[in-house]
């Protein structure tokens, strides 16, 4: 795979973490266990990120994300474990 079609997929699951987390905060029991997965998945993305100078890009997409305005505490979570 080449580098733009990871970030792609890095991407992707980042953003279906966020519309996850949602859910269960809301009470969407049946989607704690896949975003357990995904989230184990984090560490790696974000080392792959870091590795190939990709890290600002992540933060562009969310504080560009259209879901900002209905799911910012979540984007927000992300935000931070991509910073620290």
């Amino acid at each position: 795979m080449t580098n733009q079609e990871i970030k792609t997929q890095a991407f992707k699951i980042v953003k279906d973490l966020i519309v996850l987390k949602h859910n269960v905060k809301n009470g969407c029991y049946s989607d704690r266990k896949e975003l357990t997965e995904k989230e184990a998945r984090l560490e790696g993305i974000k080392a792959w990120l870091k590795e190939n100078d990709m890290l600002n890009d992540v933060f562009y997409m969310l504080n560009n994300n259209s879901l900002k305005r209905n799911m910012h505490f979540e984007i927000n979570d992300l935000i931070t474990f991509f910073n620290a």
